[in-house]
């Protein structure tokens, strides 16, 4: 996601102009919680001290970015007639590396 920046001029013609200003990235996340999970209880102890986590998005094709994030959003729920589910959102501190494969070397656009 990026802020739009106006860059209309004069010479647009009445034409609004914009441009990418400051960019941003969030990670919406969704799972079953299982009793004793570690990776649950981690997001959970992430989000409560406000410390920083370290993540892989991993693709199927198993390519990959990284990057650094806050969890800030972290909820629970627990219906009487479905299966328990953790959800959350961890909001990125910079950028996302560059596309790796899962040898871990870049993968180049086609530009």
């Amino acid at each position: 996601q990026a802020d739009e920046i106006d860059a209309s001029s004069k010479t647009s013609s009445g034409w609004k102009s914009t441009i990418p200003g400051l960019r941003n990235w969030s990670l919406d996340l969704e799972s079953v919680y299982l009793a004793g999970d570690k990776g649950a209880r981690f997001l959970e102890a992430s989000f409560l001290a406000g410390k920083q986590v370290h993540i892989k998005f991993e693709y199927p094709d198993k390519s990959y970015v990284t990057g650094w994030g806050s969890v800030t959003e972290c909820s629970l729920s627990t219906p009487h007639d479905d299966v328990a589910t953790l959800s959350g959102t961890i909001s990125g501190d910079g950028p996302l590396s560059e596309l790796k494969s899962a040898d871990g070397t870049a993968v180049t656009t086609g530009k």
